[in-house]
């Protein structure tokens, strides 16, 4: 096991003993950048309220759940660029803190 040169998290081993990757999977040369940031989550937030007049749910955007409730709920979805709830949940660890993170940023 190695430690990550950029963020330090451990490494995973490729061959044995002393031969671990350099960079963690997240962090490696060429990785995908993170599209949602916390500030592009509360934006996207911001863009709901002012479309359909209040904050969403984790239900709001959820495809399976759009998709189970049908018609409004679909075309809502389908009308914007919005995060995934599970991402809103690993950037902000709940709904809740997602909403009052940006305290009268996102409610005003």
């Amino acid at each position: 096991m190695g430690v990550c040169r950029g963020c330090g998290a451990y490494t995973q081993p490729r061959n044995g003993k002393g031969d671990a990757y350099a960079h963690c999977k997240a962090c490696h040369p060429g990785a995908i950048e993170r599209r949602w940031t916390q500030a592009a989550v509360l934006e996207a937030m911001r863009g709901w309220r002012e479309r359909y007049g209040g904050l969403p749910s984790s239900y709001d955007w959820s495809r399976t759940h759009a998709r189970a409730r049908g018609g409004e709920a679909e075309r809502r979805l389908a009308e914007g660029e919005w995060p995934s709830p599970s991402v809103v949940s690993t950037l902000f660890e709940t709904w809740s803190a997602a909403r009052t993170a940006g305290g009268s940023e996102v409610e005003t």
